[in-house]
């Protein structure tokens, strides 16, 4: 559904309403859109194992059925002060992120176990443009689903 169709639709609150105003003048001011690149830092708190990892990463769509994602333990290591801390006061367990890369090209989603020098690799029938899906495998957003034919291969890189 467009971001005009969803302006249409039933009554919103005060902040959805904004906010879809203000995609729809996103959406208006980047029709030639054709590419984006992007760095990320993550912090995942593990409550049970009260361990936390960080990942700085970086991503990328570079048009239809092409992009990126690759991520790896940041460059410095956190102080033990930036830490989340337990009940106690007792610091989590740093564990630093492993290298992974995944890709995603035409009919195929690669993903890439750096540390494990292992792939996998997804290929997806030929299939025709879904409109309104947004599932996990829809990057780039040009109908890929879950719900398609997937034939899997993994592999030790040599």
């Amino acid at each position: 559904m467009s971001v005009r169709a969803e302006l249409d639709s039933k009554p919103k609150s005060e902040s959805e309403q904004r906010a879809l105003t203000v995609l729809r003048e996103w959406s208006e001011e980047n029709q030639t859109f054709t590419s984006v690149r992007g760095e990320f830092h993550r912090i995942v708190c593990d409550d049970v194992f009260r361990r936390q990892t960080h990942t700085d990463g970086e991503f990328g769509y570079l048009g239809p059925r092409h992009g990126f994602l690759r991520y790896g333990p940041p460059a410095q290591k956190p102080d033990v002060e930036s830490l989340k801390k337990t009940a106690q006061g007792k610091p989590y367990e740093y564990k630093a992120a492993e290298s992974e890369q995944w890709r995603w090209q035409k009919t195929r989603l690669l993903i890439i176990q750096e540390e494990d020098k292992a792939y996998e690799e997804f290929i997806y029938a030929n299939q025709p443009k879904r409109r309104g899906t947004w599932g996990f495998y829809d990057i780039p957003a040009d109908g890929i689903s879950p719900l398609y034919s997937w034939r899997t291969e993994s592999g030790k890189i040599r």
